[in-house]
């Protein structure tokens, strides 16, 4: 049996008129983590992020969105934990955009990174990537080098989220290639762990990656709100 992970990709804008539904459900802790923010983007995409991310849980289980509770695995991991048998989820945002995944029975990671230049390339991947990548990245021409960097970055990021650890243990060591976009999922093994990852398609101007540990899944990716969040 090949498992699904349902992605769902929304910006601030179209999950606005949900905004109060989001705010209703959000448990003590996270409305007053919403109040110490700052207003604006940051807070808009805390409380879409996580409103949101209970109303697919809930959805997705039968369960009412308020009465989800969350606990943190020892590396940072949040993990949905009661009242019932939740999935597995990640969220990223960038920009304005907001990506939740949902998978069922393994751990699964999501990153999503806006399309477009963001500091140099070869600067940041000296800082991040193992030495081979570098020069790989080196070899490209200028004009390719930006794409490529972010799709290594959003791939890293997955499989990293997937292993429930975080960038302080490093990128170097997770082998993901430079290529372009691909549709596949394929296998990959990072610290000793088989995973399998996929790139997203291009939407909502933001590239990204899955990542999930054990069998290979099938990506169904959602880019509307309202999209069926039943993981497969």
């Amino acid at each position: 049996h090949v498992h699904r992970i349902h992605v769902h990709l929304a910006t601030l804008a179209e999950l606005e008129s949900w905004r109060p539904a989001f705010a209703e459900i959000l448990s003590g802790e996270e409305s007053a983590r919403a109040d110490r923010m700052h207003p604006g983007t940051p807070r808009e995409l805390f409380v879409a992020g996580r409103g949101w991310l209970r109303t697919l849980l809930g959805a997705a289980s039968g369960t009412a969105p308020g009465r989800i509770e969350f606990e943190s695995e020892p590396g940072g991991r949040p993990v949905a934990v009661a009242p019932a048998e939740l999935p597995r989820f990640s969220v990223s945002h960038s920009g304005e955009v907001v990506a939740i995944a949902l998978g069922s029975g393994h751990p699964v990671g999501v990153d999503v990174e806006l399309v477009g230049p963001r500091g140099d390339p070869l600067d940041l991947a000296r800082r991040w990537f193992g030495e081979d990548e570098v020069r790989a990245l080196a070899r490209l021409a200028p004009a390719a080098r930006t794409a490529a960097f972010r799709r290594a970055w959003c791939r890293k990021e997955a499989v990293l989220k997937a292993l429930g650890v975080g960038l302080s243990d490093g990128l170097g060591d997770v082998p993901v290639g430079l290529e372009p976009g691909r549709a596949d999922v394929r296998p990959i093994r990072v610290r000793g762990r088989d995973l399998h990852l996929c790139d997203l398609p291009e939407r909502l101007g933001v590239a990204g990656a899955v990542a999930a540990e054990g069998a290979p899944f099938e990506l169904v990716v959602h880019a509307r709100p309202g999209a069926d969040p039943r993981p497969g």
